[in-house]
């Protein structure tokens, strides 16, 4: 039983820091094209709404 909680914990925890680094890398990939497209703070924006859903999605 106190395996499965802190597998549960971990993978949370792994979870979270690969979101941290997508979103961080996602982030660098904008501020550098933002010269390049017109449209990259709507696609920010839309990559945003999706962001806080996979976060509602995966953490709770």
């Amino acid at each position: 039983m106190g395996v499965m909680i802190s597998k549960d914990l971990n993978n949370k925890i792994w979870g979270r820091a690969l979101f941290l680094k997508y979103q961080v890398r996602m982030i660098i990939i904008f501020t550098y094209l933002s010269p390049v497209f017109d449209t990259d703070r709507f696609i920010f924006l839309r990559l945003s709404e999706n962001n806080n859903q996979f976060h509602q999605l995966f953490f709770h």
